[in-house]
């Protein structure tokens, strides 16, 4: 939840991280409620890489009602990826949507938490028919199956692991067609990736100096990887990219600020050993 904003700021033209903080809910509040499909879809997206607050999850809930089925697959591929188990029952309900897209996203997004209740589905898309209802729909699973062949459906389809190079991302259709742009910007985002992990500070100065990469997916997996290294010092260099002219980055970098905002998570505590007697010693 937005902490409330500080009555004044040390530095008039610079927003506090409590000033960002509300500017970034805002962005993606409105992503998610008055955006079209594709900058819902965005929306979605960026929200994953928050985390999986109670907050976060229930935003993405409403995602899996969304009215377009692209909005609804990302919503529950999303989920998967945060491995939100609190969002259990809803992506069960999600397993009956009209959708087969959504049938499999839910499933998929269900066994990655080691809920295999969508099994059926899964053994439908092999078998090339499924059963729903009182009825047999076998065209729409048939034609889901025909889209594992293809790597701009399989994205869609929400099963973006094994179309190779884009699997890694897992950061929603729009990512993807992006990446298809230019060439080269697989392999930018495949480094970006990368260094989101490595403890070198100056892989943060790196990272920082590509924001304005000509791609707007790398701009966006730069803002992710800030949210995911960085602290609350790295909230004014990812400001400005909220004015960025694609919306799938502005959105990201909002929900890069929404991370780096929130109070870090301390590990439990270990408790210590104690030393074995002499009478416990083995000879």
């Amino acid at each position: 939840m937005r902490p409330p904003l500080p009555l004044l700021c040390l530095f008039p033209f610079v927003l506090c991280a409590a000033d960002a903080e509300s500017a970034a809910w805002d962005l993606l509040n409105h992503g998610l409620s008055d955006g079209g499909t594709a900058r819902r879809i965005q929306a979605v997206t960026a929200l994953g890489s928050i985390g999986p607050a109670s907050h976060v999850i229930d935003l993405l809930e409403v995602g899996l009602a969304d009215k377009e089925i692209t909005v609804r697959m990302t919503a529950a591929a999303v989920l998967g990826e945060m491995q939100a188990r609190a969002a259990i029952p809803r992506l069960r309900q999600a397993l009956d949507d009209v959708s087969v897209e959504v049938n499999f996203a839910a499933a998929q997004a269900l066994w990655k938490m080691g809920e295999h209740s969508g099994r059926d589905i899964l053994w439908g898309v092999l078998a090339g028919e499924r059963k729903t209802g009182p009825g047999m729909i076998q065209g729409g699973v048939r034609d889901a199956k025909n889209k594992l062949h293809n790597p701009a459906a399989l994205a869609k389809l929400g099963v973006n692991e094994a179309a190779g190079q884009l699997g890694p991302f897992s950061m929603g259709v729009w990512f993807a067609e992006e990446l298809m742009k230019d060439k080269g910007a697989t392999a930018r985002t495949l480094a970006v990736r990368l260094l989101a992990t490595d403890p070198d500070p100056r892989s943060t100065q790196e990272l920082e100096s590509n924001l304005d990469d000509k791609s707007a997916a790398v701009r966006a997996a730069v803002a992710r990887a800030i949210g995911q290294r960085g602290g609350p010092p790295d909230i004014p260099n990812l400001e400005p990219v909220l004015n960025d002219s694609n919306d799938g980055v502005r959105l990201m970098a909002a929900a890069a600020i929404v991370r780096l905002s929130q109070e870090p998570v301390k590990p439990p505590r270990r408790r210590a050993r104690k030393a074995p007697s002499a009478q416990q010693v083995p000879k």
